[in-house]
């Protein structure tokens, strides 16, 4: 269950590049820095036991996610989203 958590939240910035709702590499850096915040802030203090693992799993996703379309944005490789 996690794991899917993780995924579905990994794929959000690419559909998001698809749809064309990322301007620019810029943006997705500006997103990738968001998604760093998140991640340390639930990892440092969310302690809710019952909700603790979904959300770093989601936070994981999701900067792993901006991090890699970042990448490709910066390289220039849209296609290969």
């Amino acid at each position: 269950m996690h794991q899917l958590r993780g995924d579905v939240h990994r794929s959000m910035p690419a559909i998001y590049h698809v749809a064309g709702l990322v301007p620019d590499a810029a943006y997705a850096e500006s997103q990738v820095r968001k998604a760093q915040r998140q991640y340390l802030k639930t990892l440092l203090f969310d302690w809710r036991p019952t909700r603790r693992t979904i959300r770093l799993a989601e936070r994981r996703g999701r900067l792993a996610g901006w991090q890699a379309l970042a990448e490709r944005l910066r390289k220039g490789n849209r296609a290969g989203v």
